[in-house]
């Protein structure tokens, strides 16, 4: 077990929390840009900011997930 958690660890101490600066900029790039795909993006991150600030961006997710689980549940 200790292997595992040193090993998380590691990967923790390594990684970035929202994307590596070079996704981060492609991202930036394309949120700036004019094709079809800028408008959602735009739309998206909005959306997360106006959830973020009550705190309740994690209702999303967890939405997401409680929808998944009773799916399984009924096949």
């Amino acid at each position: 077990m200790q292997e595992f958690v040193d090993v998380f660890n590691e990967l923790k101490a390594t990684s970035y929390r929202w994307g590596t600066p070079e996704w981060l900029k492609m991202r930036s790039e394309l949120m700036d840009g004019d094709s079809k795909k800028s408008r959602p993006a735009r739309k998206q991150r909005t959306l997360f900011k106006t959830m973020r600030g009550p705190g309740i961006e994690y209702l999303m997710y967890n939405n997401a997930i409680m929808r998944s689980v009773l799916k399984q549940e009924i096949e």
